[in-house]
């Protein structure tokens, strides 16, 4: 409800911060930083009567930067041999991890996967990305293909088991479901899952570098850095 910019208050900047605290501190500091040219410029040019930039809150980032935790493809496969795929809960998380791995996709945008967002046809996803808004198309691909020698058809029959074998009955939208009643949509976390296939797999988090599943999308961006891709 803020007509103008000459009507933003200091504390409409407070209260815009706090809705960054799930981007990274890297992140927060970058944004905040932009908030505080654009208001400068804003005062300076007279579309603001009231110096703004003082209001824009601080964050102090460390100076050290730290190299992302990978798995290696050697990892990745001990990791995805570890998930027991007998179960209904194995194959749910299996897919989960597969489409992580192969496909790069951060968590939220897995568990937020509707039917909707699959083409069986095209045999690919489109999601609009909750992160950036942004609408992306991925292959999911099901038969012999490989792409990049990512062997995609993995992630298409990965789904189609858990559906067809695994799912419970519930009219939730979204593909990947609790298991336990109401069946309704997870909690966008697979830390403490990741964790119990990775003690199962014997795989070590190193020193200093604490492992989550965005560690899948930073080793994919390695890996395609290898086979050439700008």
């Amino acid at each position: 409800n803020i007509p103008s910019i000459a009507a933003v208050a200091p504390e409409n900047l407070q209260q815009y911060a706090e809705t960054l605290e799930r981007f990274a501190p890297r992140t927060i500091e970058r944004i905040l930083r932009m908030l505080k040219q654009f208001f400068s410029y804003c005062y300076e040019h007279g579309y603001t009567n009231e110096r703004l930039t003082p209001s824009v809150p601080k964050i102090r980032v460390p100076r050290e930067i730290h190299l992302p935790a990978t798995f290696t493809r050697e990892e990745t496969a001990s990791l995805l041999s570890a998930v027991d795929r007998s179960n209904a809960l194995g194959k749910r998380d299996y897919a989960i991890l597969t489409m992580a791995a192969f496909l790069g996709m951060r968590i939220s945008d897995i568990i937020g996967l509707t039917f909707d967002e699959i083409d069986w046809v095209k045999r690919t996803l489109s999601i609009l990305q909750q992160k950036t808004g942004k609408l992306v198309e991925l292959c999911c691909a099901i038969g012999d293909d490989t792409v990049d020698g990512l062997p995609y058809e993995q992630i298409g029959w990965a789904i189609i088991d858990y559906l067809q074998n695994g799912r419970p009955q519930s009219s939730c939208r979204h593909v990947f479901i609790k298991h336990c009643a109401p069946y309704d949509e997870l909690t966008p976390s697979m830390s403490r899952t990741l964790h119990k296939y990775l003690r199962r797999a014997h795989i070590e988090s190193p020193a200093g570098k604490p492992i989550g599943m965005h560690a899948f999308r930073h080793s994919l961006a390695s890996a395609m850095l290898e086979n050439g891709v700008s």
